[in-house]
């Protein structure tokens, strides 16, 4: 059992931080049974905020059987209340805890794509439209998965999730900038050499994301959505890549201009095949990041985790993020000085993008009539940022481990080495930190 005072930490840094809820809230918990723990933990918190808590039980079981023996109409058919209930939510937490990882082996690939792509659009809404966050309770499933002890590997999950986030979040940042300031990407290694850019495009930027234990807990890492159409080169993926309870292994991917061209795999190669072959932006990448947890040391086949795991990087085929687009509009407005509007655009953005573009306005200093010609501006560039945008069904991440031989560079200069982060003072410093604990 994790300890009741750990439990409660868990839960309040989920509801006070990671969900940032207010009085009136109206929040989705859906949990498995196992983690029922931490699911009462936060629904005491959600009360104390003085919100409105849904819960949603989530059996892994009845997947098992939906997917034996839907049929073509019951695999995509969404309930329209599903789409209300969405439209009516203010946050929404999900709380994984497999007792099974591998519930879903042996299910037809093409039921399980074919599903997934019909909900895409509701993910998209909750991701969209919510205040939305990711957990993973450990369970004895996810344990013997990592090959630890139950109570080893809870106290491993613990460590990972329960953090001063806003500390964590300040060493992240300087990667950050870099990510920000960045146009050109390498990636070096093991049968590997990988380019890509992440830069400006038509008035639409490319930045980087922190996870920093808000959407994700645990957070840590830095991500931002390629330019799809121009990576270029191989990649090999030394750690298993996991679908829906399936290993891919010895994933080695070639891209000409940006597209999958070639692959290849140990074991699952045809899992491989037909998730590239879903649609058209599963060939394709939505996602780089960089993982800086320091706490995750070790690979458990638990993505939430292992994309996190410090000093590795890795990319998702698939889906990108809409938070890694910045629309660069003109910010010239009489009256108003460009700085003042530069300071608060990011704000204005996410506000436009939560669609909470009324609550901006009403605490900002600067009059609304200015934020109304900007947002008319914004708003001319969606169709720019839907054309660069990498849309699909798939988000499928795969770790490149860079701890033993490799490097991340961006613009020409040495990110990472070897899993140390040379490039960053902050990061190396925390990694030296852990070694000298370790080493006490």
């Amino acid at each position: 059992m994790i300890p009741a005072d750990q439990l409660s930490r868990w839960a309040s840094t989920l509801v006070a931080y990671s969900l940032d809820v207010d009085a009136g809230d109206l929040v989705q918990v859906q949990y498995a049974e196992p983690a029922k723990p931490l699911a009462q933990a936060v629904y005491k918190e959600l009360l104390k905020a003085g919100a409105y808590p849904v819960l949603d039980h989530d059996d892994a079981t009845f997947s098992r059987l939906f997917y034996d023996h839907a049929d073509e109409d019951q695999l995509t058919h969404i309930p329209e209340y599903q789409h209300q209930k969405v439209e009516e939510l203010d946050a929404s937490l999900r709380i994984r805890a497999p007792t099974n990882t591998k519930e879903l082996s042996g299910t037809d690939p093409k039921k399980l794509q074919t599903a997934t792509k019909a909900r895409a659009e509701l993910k998209d809404e909750i991701i969209e439209n919510t205040t939305w966050s990711l957990t993973q309770y450990p369970t004895e499933a996810l344990a013997q998965e990592a090959e630890m002890g139950t109570q080893e590997y809870r106290q491993y999950a613990v460590d990972a999730c329960v953090k001063d986030w806003e500390q964590e979040a300040k060493r992240y940042r300087d990667l950050k900038t870099i990510v920000d300031a960045g146009s050109t990407v390498r990636i070096t290694g093991k049968e590997t050499d990988l380019t890509f850019e992440i830069g400006e495009r038509e008035n639409i930027n490319r930045i980087g994301v922190l996870s920093d234990g808000t959407s994700n807990v645990p957070g840590g890492e830095v991500f931002t959505a390629p330019i799809k159409e121009t990576l270029e080169g191989k990649i090999h993926f030394e750690l298993p890549a996991i679908r829906q309870g399936n290993e891919v292994i010895g994933v080695t991917l070639w891209f000409e201009n940006g597209e999958v061209t070639e692959f290849s795999a140990e074991k699952n190669e045809q899992l491989l095949a037909e998730s590239l072959d879903t649609d058209e932006g599963a060939s394709f990448v939505g996602e780089f990041g960089i993982g800086t947890n320091f706490a995750i040391d070790r690979f458990t086949k638990n993505i939430l985790l292992d994309e996190k795991i410090g000093g590795t990087v890795h990319l998702a085929l698939g889906s990108a993020y809409r938070d890694c687009y910045s629309r660069q509009i003109d910010l010239d407005v009489d009256g108003v000085e460009k700085g003042q509007l530069q300071d608060q655009y990011q704000a204005f953005q996410q506000a436009l993008r939560d669609g909470e573009f009324e609550q901006f306005v009403e605490t900002s200093d600067i009059d609304r009539s200015v934020w109304e010609q900007l947002r008319d501006r914004w708003d001319e560039l969606e169709e720019t940022e839907d054309q660069q945008y990498n849309e699909s069904s798939v988000h499928w991440d795969m770790i490149k481990d860079l701890r033993e031989q490799g490097a991340l560079i961006i613009d020409g200069e040495t990110i990472m080495k070897d899993g140390r982060f040379v490039g960053v003072p902050s990061l190396l410093s925390a990694q030296e930190e852990i070694e000298d604990s370790g080493s006490e």
